[in-house]
């Protein structure tokens, strides 16, 4: 197993686009569940207003990552319009049980 560090960036229309597709991405979420570690909407410069996602994924390898953010409905409806993938390792901090060996 792997774990991913995506960052989703909304398109020009974004906000409309998650409005749109906000119910079809939550059910598609309740399907993912088990390999989402942490997930969530990022704000902008003006609180009140999203302009991306930050998503923390423990997946099998990059190609079964890749599909699920490919089979999003936010990604396959237009809310983003771009998204990048890092391979991350959680070393330290209160969601990860040790200490700070390998840093």
């Amino acid at each position: 197993m792997a774990i991913f560090a995506v960052r989703m960036f909304d398109a020009e229309d974004g906000e409309l686009a998650r409005d749109t597709h906000r119910a079809a991405h939550l059910a598609y979420v309740e399907t993912i569940r088990d390999r989402i570690l942490v997930a969530g909407p990022l704000a902008s410069q003006q609180a009140d207003v999203y302009d991306g996602s930050l998503a923390v994924l423990q997946v099998a390898d990059r190609r079964e990552l890749e599909a699920i953010i490919n089979d999003d409905p936010y990604y396959r409806g237009g809310a983003w319009e771009r998204y990048e993938v890092q391979v991350f390792e959680p070393l330290m901090g209160a969601w990860v049980d040790g200490g700070t060996s390998g840093m």
